[in-house]
């Protein structure tokens, strides 16, 4: 892990600073050298991938390649990317940078499982859509922390079970207020085949398009909470299955 506010010029200061600031500088150029001569040798996709982490709070994984005292220079997949020094408060190499990743995902599975225990212990709508909208959040923070993370299918995983116990939040309170509008058009409530067999079997009848609208929007505000719980709880286990392959 290399801080990167020792990584200065020494133009300008007390000449004790100078000097203590150009070993600082020298030091991690030299160790960069080392990792450049060492990626070069490794080849691209050996190691695990590196970290840098912006000042913004953004991390960035990937390949550190080089740098100098203005840029540093970092592979993200097949793009070649640069990034001021100013704007670039740490970088971490290889297996650091994987812990982090699986402490975090840990992180957003325990949101997802805490969630799945209230279902089965039995829940109200207030408590259970705040404790959806608090799992949210958190886990829209790892998935923007991790924008290409190094288990595709984990992320993909944790993103439908969320977006099927959202669906439900949705679902439940349309029974609440008994306001139907835009659950049909809800991806997850087309792709949980659980709901979409209750909707056949009891508003599958319904001739006019209208009248078949109706009676599904109706069935899913009322009969599709539980279809869905079973759908996130599903994706749950592939996420689970997934991190730790």
């Amino acid at each position: 892990m290399f801080p990167l506010d020792q990584w200065t010029t020494c133009s300008e200061g007390p000449p004790g600073k100078f000097e203590k600031r150009c070993e600082y500088d020298y030091s991690l150029r030299a160790t960069i050298g080392v990792l450049i001569a060492f990626f070069g040798l490794a080849g691209p996709g050996l190691l695990y991938a590196d970290v840098l982490e912006l000042k913004s709070g953004q991390k960035v994984e990937g390949q550190f390649v080089g740098g100098s005292r203005e840029e540093i220079r970092f592979q993200v997949g097949s793009q070649a990317l640069k990034f001021p020094i100013a704007e670039v408060t740490k970088i971490t190499i290889g297996s650091a940078g994987q812990e982090d990743f699986y402490k975090a995902a840990k992180e957003a599975l325990r949101q997802l499982k805490a969630l799945a225990s209230i279902t089965e212990g039995g829940t109200t709508y207030q408590n259970y859509s705040t404790r959806v909208e608090d799992a949210k959040i958190k886990i829209d923070h790892f998935l923007d922390e991790y924008k290409d993370p190094p288990l595709p299918a984990f992320k993909s995983h944790i993103v439908d079970s969320l977006g099927f116990y959202v669906a439900a939040s949705a679902a439940w309170n349309a029974k609440a207020s008994k306001s139907y509008g835009g659950l049909l058009e809800n991806p997850y409530v087309q792709r949980c085949a659980p709901l979409q067999e209750v909707l056949i079997r009891e508003a599958g009848s319904e001739k006019s398009p209208t009248t078949k609208a109706i009676a599904w929007a109706v069935t899913i505000a009322y009969s599709g909470v539980r279809p869905l719980w079973e759908c996130a709880r599903s994706s749950l286990a592939d996420a689970e299955r997934a991190l730790h392959r």
